[in-house]
Order: C-alpha cells, then structure tokens, then sequence
C-alpha cells in the first residue's frame, strides 16, 4: 500500500486463447514470461560504445536463484553488454560472466575520476561483491569483500585508483533479513528464519515504551572498506565505524540526500537517535588520525546530507524541525574541517546549490517560524548573489557558474553575478530539466533504477514543449556550446544522453523493445543498438479506452476509462462480460495505461491498472477503471463511504455504453485497490464476483500491527507498529486519530466488522510474506466471511511478497482467477484464436 512502501514489481501472466475471428495475437503467458528489460544505460563518447544492463526474462520454471525479496530477485537476472553506438554490431556481454549470477553497474557514478574503470557489482547466492571493469584492458576484477546488498547506491571514488563502501560480511542478504526466504523448487522452505527454539535456545522477543522502552535502536555497525584496484588491497576503515539505524547510502559528488558523506579522509555520518526523543547527530571521522567530532542541531528530528562544496570543506546539510504548526525543512552549512557548523539558511530556504564554496538558494517564505533555535552562527553567511529573477530554481553548478530555470529560460549566472539568458532565441520554451549531472531516476524492474546520467558530468540537458518534436537540448558546462537531439518516436524513453547524442528504449506493440542511439543530428536515423522482446511484436492490445463520466461523492463528474478485448468494434456495440478495477483515491484525467513511463501496458512492471487491464481484455473481458476522489489524508474520512457513488455510477456508466453485459460484472483490487474491493462487497450486491489481492480489512488491527522487518528493537530505526498506525491514522486509512479517539468511525471504515452483509463470493490473495499489507488482514476478514456463512476462499503464496512474483504462483493465480470468475457467472465470450 502505497503510504507504507512503494515498490515496483514485475508481472508476467497467463492468458488464455481469445476471440475466434481472424487470427489474433495476444500476451501469451510464454510471451510475457520471456520479457527482458533493460537497467542502467552508459555512453562512452571516447570509445563509441554504450553500456546497458539487460534483466534476463524469467522463463517458465521456478527461480533457482535463493532470494524471494524482490530487490535481488531483479537484480539477480542481470546481465551487463557493450554495443557500438553506430549500430553496425550486435551487442555482446561486457565480460564472460556466471549464469547463475547477476552483474550491474554502481548506480552512483560508476565511472572513476580517470574515466579508466566502471565500478560494477555481482550478485551469487545472497553475497554481494564490488568489482571493477579495466576499459584500457578489458579486463573484469571482484574483489574479495561482502558489500551489503543495496550498495550498488553506495559508493564513492575517492581518487583515480581507490573507492570506498560499506562492509557487509555480516549482513549479506537485504533489508529484509531475518524473513527472507530461500525459494527451494515450487515453495519457499520457510517464512522465518530457523527457529531456535529447536536448539534449546531462548527465543524471547522483547518491546517496550514508557518506563521499559529499549534504548536507542542499534542495528548492526556499519564499516567502511576502501579498496585499491590496482593492488587489490582491501582495508576496512575501523575509525569510520558508525551504528546504523538506517539503510546505508554514501554521498558522493553531485548526489544528494544520503547519510554518509566522504571527501578526502574525512567521513561525515548523519544519524537518527531516539534515546528520549528523535535527534539529529552528525559525527565526522578523520580516517588518517582516528579523530572523531560529534555536532548535535538544536529542534532537529531527522537530517541528511545534502551536497559538498567544490572545495570540500563545507557540506551543506538538510534537517526535519518542528514549527508552531507543523514540520519544516532546514537547510545547514557545515564546516567539516572544522567540525563546526556556522548557520542555517534563511527560513523558508527551498532549493539551495553550491557556487564553488558558496551557496545560492531560493527562499519561499511562509508564516511560521522554527520554535527552537539552529545551528550557532559562527560566520556571516555571502549574500553577495542577487539578481532579479521571477521564480527562479537551480539546476546546477559547476564551479563558478550557476544555472537556473526562470519561466521557461534557462539562466547563466557567472563568478561576476552576470546573468546572461542562454535560451532567448530560442521560439520554444524550456519545460523540464533532465539533471544528467547526476541521476534521476525513472523507473526499473523490481527498484533497479533506470538512471538518465553522462559520465564526464559537465553536461546539461532540457527538454523543450513542444510535446510533437520531444526535442531536448545539450548545453556544455559553461553555457557556451549546445546541441539538439529529437525523440524518435512518441513511446521512447530517454536513458542516456551525451553532446554526441542519446540513449533511448522504444517500447511497442508493433515492434517489441529496441534500444535506440539518437545522432545530435535531426536528420540522421536512429541506430538499433539492441532489439529484444521480439515475441512480443505484432501483440494486438485492448481496443483504445472509452472515457465514462460518472459520479465522485461530491457529485462532482470524474472521468473512468473503460477498455474492451483486443479486436473489439467500437462500431457495432457487443455487451462483454466486465471487470472493473478500483483503487479508490485515484483520479484519472488521462488513460491510465499511458500514465506509466511504458505507455503500453504490456511492459508495465506492477500488479496495477495497465498490466491486469490487459491480461482481462485478452482473455475476453471488458475492463473498467473508474476515477474515485476521497477526502484530504491526514484528516479524518469515511473512505468506505466516500468511495461508493464513484462505484455504483461508474458501473451504471459502462453498463449505458452498451459494451457491458449488466449479469456478467466482476471487480476486483490490489493492495489499497484490495481494501476497496472488500468495502464494495460489504455496501454492494451488485457484483457477480470479488477479488481482493493483498487487501486492508480492519483498520482496528491494523493500527497496532508490527511490519515483519521491524518486530524487534534491532530491526531498524523505526519505532515497531509505527508504520502501519501512520497508515491507518493520517496515510491512505483516512483515520485522523488514533482508534481510542475515535472508535466508532475505525468501525465504519473496517470491512471485517460488515463480514454479515457481504453477499458476494470472494476471492481472498495474499503473499505469505508481504510485508506492505500483511496477511492477517486476509485471515482476518476470511475468518469472519467464514463464520458469517460467506462463500469466499484464500490462496495464500508462501514465499511471496506484495506481489506474486514467481511464474509458476503467477501462471496458477491467473488460472484461479479466471476458474472462480468463471465459476460465479462471468464468464467471457467465445474462445478467440491467439
């Protein structure tokens, strides 16, 4: 559920035979099944080459690999290839590399400062190692560390032959340990990790608060390694050992946001303590004299560090403080030789960026006032930058120049103050910044981040709006020079740029996945670096959505998209039998299936709208995604009420377009769209038949209940039961106090508490290990429909998270599925030929 965690995941389905006509092809299981997708992309302008990863498909047998999270199981199936970015040869593997494991590149800057080595990882049997690729000899090294899983983002080169990580021999699954499974043929072997009971131990599990609340959290130490890749020297840094209460990242150059900062052979950590209350703590560690310093800011609950200066000396920090009203983000310079802070920036300080040692930042005042005091100020901050701009937003810095957005310009700002307009000539304006100084994320398989990034960092590139052409512009680091490169088509997706040109994936229902090389040349046509998914071109998708006005419980008109089966006439109305998907909160302006980064649905990566829509209209069905608003979070709702006109008109609404048969309806939701399906079948008879997947049913429970990873003191600098009580009470449960406040309306919003009305069959779905929604919710609300007489079954898939991920689970869900849709009377039309 989206306010607890947000992941991305993979779904490969089974579809069965559709209409019979003229032969169709549809998404086959074995087509889906077969998907690769590609990862980190990489220009090397000196060799003319690119470097891409590419997620291997699945196949149709179980993983042998012995990860069920969901971040290494992705990881896992990754390979890393070169290709020529003239297109004129096939690509090839980078390196020989092992079957069984899975290689990628560092995700923060892979390249070392000589441009000479890429940093890049392999994963085998749970252990994570750091390696190099030699681009002089082309020659691949491991090294003989454990890093923790995650460091991929973690990394920093701190000279031409040495980079720095975080040791994690001790800790070489995930996150997720000690609930990670070990997949073993069709099942996993366990949910747990080896009881200890067994071996006589004492297997006590112990929380507490007010007098007996645990000190502070301590998760397991945090070492840093340095590693020489020349010599293969591996030293573990001890004076820069830190208790870590959180996911480690390191801060490198151009990065921002992480907890520990490294420059020269001084080490910055940014901490959370929470012995009496959440405090702020940065300690900096001289690694050569073992020297450590501790800096406590006054009002601050959580604080990260932002970004260095050029020099290296100042970095800038960003912290959480409480104000009269609520809380507000501060940002704060640090004098890292010094060990000392000198101030924090204006209140109201939104967007700040270096100028070599000197910082230019954008205020946006507002009325309150921080309560309790900052940092000391020990020097007058340089106020020396002003010019008169609009609203301006920095973009980026290079030395002495800074650049900036100002209402569609984009701005130069040298050492002398001089703001020159780089874009006046220009008849377009400029509508987003693509920050390939660094990364940005776009999206992946399973959180493998795709990365927009060039390796020499001292390019900038914009995109225009002129949403026909999709032109983007290249300017140099000092504004002088620039190019521009257009989109090859309307569903590509930049990966890569560089002054030569771009990297792009095409993904499409006529041709499959192309990876494409884009000439900063208008005129020149793009290079095939790579085409895959080949089974999947010539796929006929589901006939174009029908936009449907209906009802919000404001009595507002919202917009609902209704999809029919592939081949369908849109001409000569046929009532199909009809699934509708809910989640309710969501309000679709646009087509649902081209709101993903894959405009089409057959490549969207989550168990959500667009990959289920299409599963459904390739079997047979029509498929309906209504737009349902709800209150503001954070104050108190009734979703379960709130949702329902946007139902029941949404319904009605497809049914008077003529395409839907009235007796043969369905719905069916996942995760918070799960919580929706079980509130529809308590309010509703209305439907043939239910499926809720991963769902909410008692927000009572729900409340107090602990995620898996965080049942002890040690898992994690989280207060156990505190996500899913935010959850409840200001995320998507709508609650606005906790039960004790307000029990009566925890009741009206809990489906399990109406299990007596329900007069639908259900179908109940649910991870054995998802950890988001976790399955007592499903047993719960099982529990009573079957007390209550209720027709209703629970699959539970062992092993599984938030979403099903293994084929043989996902191929017997779809199969399930379709049997008990089938089975209450929704049934599709005649079989189609695929």
């Amino acid at each position: 559920m989206r306010a607890i965690r947000t992941i991305s995941f993979l779904l490969c389905v089974a579809v069965s035979p559709l209409v019979a006509q003229a032969a169709i092809k549809t998404a086959t299981v074995e087509r889906l099944l077969q998907r690769q997708f590609v990862g980190n992309v990489l220009i090397d302008e000196e060799r003319e080459l690119v470097y891409f990863e590419l997620v291997n498909a699945r196949g149709t047998s179980p993983a042998r690999f012995p990860y069920t999270s969901v971040f290494m199981f992705g990881s896992a199936l990754k390979k890393v290839y070169v290709a020529p970015i003239d297109g004129i040869a096939d690509p090839k593997p980078l390196f020989e590399q092992d079957e069984a494991a899975g290689y990628y590149f560092a995700s923060d800057n892979p390249w070392s400062p000589s441009k000479r080595y890429l940093t890049l990882y392999k994963l085998l049997e749970g252990q994570l190692r750091p390696g190099v690729y030699d681009l002089l000899d082309s020659k691949v090294r491991f090294f003989d560390v454990a890093t923790k899983y995650g460091a991929a983002s973690s990394h920093v080169w701190v000279s031409d032959d040495e980079f720095i990580v975080p040791d994690g021999e001790s800790s070489l699954v995930s996150i997720l340990d000690p609930y990670v499974s070990v997949v073993n043929g069709a099942r996993a072997a366990s949910e747990v990790r080896e009881r200890g009971w067994l071996k006589g131990e004492v297997t006590a599990d112990v929380v507490g608060a007010g007098r007996y609340a645990a000190p502070a959290v301590r998760g397991q130490d945090v070492r840093l390694v340095r590693i020489n890749v020349r010599t293969g020297v591996v030293e573990r840094l001890e004076q820069a050992s830190f208790a870590e209460t959180e996911f480690t990242k390191l801060l490198a150059p151009k990065t921002t946001s992480n907890q520990i900062a490294i420059r020269g052979n001084r080490v910055v950590k940014a901490t959370t303590s929470n012995d009496v209350e959440w405090q702020a703590i940065l300690s900096i560690v001289d690694t050569s004299t073992g020297e450590r310093r501790t800096i406590v800011p006054a009002g601050g609950a959580s604080i990260h560090l932002y970004s260095w200066s050029d020099s290296g000396r100042y970095i800038l920090t960003k912290r959480t403080a409480k104000t009269s009203s609520a809380a507000r983000s501060i940002f704060s310079i640090v004098d890292t030789t010094q060990a000392a802070a000198i101030e924090d920036l204006p209140n109201g300080t939104v967007d700040a960026t270096w100028i070599g040692d000197r910082l230019a930042y954008v205020t946006d005042s507002g009325p309150d006032m921080v309560d309790t005091p900052g940092f000391d100020a020990v020097e007058d901050h340089d106020d020396s930058i002003s010019f008169e701009i609009a609203k301006p937003k920095p973009v980026a810095t290079f030395g002495s120049v800074l650049f900036y957005l100002n209402d569609g310009d984009l701005w130069r700002v040298d050492g002398n103050n001089t703001p020159f307009n780089l874009t006046s000539k220009r008849s377009r304006p400029i509508a987003q910044y693509e920050p390939v100084d660094g990364f940005r994320v776009l999206l992946s398989l399973m959180k493998s981040p795709l990365k927009v990034y060039t390796p020499s960092l001292d390019e900038l590139v914009f995109r225009t709006e002129d949403t026909e052409n999709r032109e983007f512009i290249v300017f140099s680091s000092d504004g002088s020079d620039s190019v521009s490169f257009y989109s090859p088509n309307d569903e590509a997706q930049l990966l890569a740029v560089s002054t030569s040109g771009a990297v792009f994936l095409s993904n499409s229902y006529e041709r499959g996945s192309q990876l494409l090389f884009v000439k900063a040349d208008a005129t020149a046509e793009p290079q095939v670096l790579c085409h895959f998914n080949k089974q999947l071109a010539g796929t006929t998708p589901a006939t174009a959505p029908i936009a449907l006005l209906h009802k919000g419980y404001d009595g507002e008109d919202v917009t609902g998209w209704l999809y029919l089966p592939p081949g369908a006439s849109l001409d000569n109305p046929k009532q199909y039998p009809m699934v509708m998907i809910p989640y309710a909160g969501n309000v679709y302006s646009d087509p649902p299936s081209t709101r993903s980064l894959y405009t089409a649905p057959i490549w969207d990566l989550s168990l959500s709208t667009s990959a289920r829509m299409e599963v459904l209209a390739a079997r047979g069905y029509a498929v309906f995604l209504p737009s349902i608003p709800l209150g503001a979070r954070g104050e108190a709702g009734e979703p379960m009420s709130e949702m329902m006109p946007a139902i029941l008109t949404g319904l009605d609404a497809a049914i008077d377009s003529g395409f839907v048969d009235p007796n043969r309806v369905a719905l069916s939701g996942h995760s918070y769209g799960g919580y929706t399906a079980l509130s529809v079948a308590a309010q509703t008879d209305r439907f043939r038949a239910i499926i809720a997947s991963a769902p909410a049913s008692n927000l009572v429970s729900m409340f107090g209940q602990f995620a898996p990873y965080l049942k002890t003191n040690s898992g994690g600098s989280f207060t156990p039961g505190e996500p899913f009580s935010v959850w409840a009470e200001s995320g998507q449960g709508r609650m606005g106090a906790p039960p004790w406040e307000d029990p009566d309306r925890y009741v009206r919003n809990s489906p399990v508490f109406f299990a007596d009305r329900v007069r639908t069959p259900l179908m109940l779905i649910h991870g054995g290990m998802d950890y988001t929604t976790i399955p007592v919710n499903s047993e719960e609300i099982f529990t009573a429909l079957r007390r209550s007489g209720k027709d209703v079954v629970f699959v539970r898939y062992l092993g599984e998270e938030h979403a099903i991920e293994q084929p043989q689970n996902q191929r017997d869900m779809w199969e399930r599925v379709f049997d008990f849709l089938e089975d209450n009377g929704v049934t599709p039309g005649p079989k189609l030929v695929h």
